[in-house]
């Protein structure tokens, strides 16, 4: 997680509005992955995917199909 300066307010009564970034890579079952991002959707804080990358993981085997997932999102909240 790496937290971004607060954007200014136009409205002089308004909270300010704080920025999180986070990076992540996640590997896991089609279902798994589908689960997080379904979280990060629905979560309380409002989260904007700026990028992310799904590869198949070679050589799994008997564990079924698995994937990797490299995801950059930002997420906003109002200054306390």
């Amino acid at each position: 997680l790496k937290p971004i300066a607060f954007q200014s307010s136009k409205q002089p009564l308004a909270k300010r509005l704080g920025v999180l970034e986070m990076n992540t890579a996640i590997d896991g079952s089609y279902e798994a992955i589908k689960d997080f991002l379904h979280f990060l959707e629905t979560n309380v804080r409002v989260a904007n995917a700026k990028s992310f990358s799904v590869t198949p993981v070679i050589g799994v085997g008997a564990a079924g199909e698995r994937y990797s997932l490299v995801l950059a999102v930002e997420m906003y909240y109002q200054e306390p």
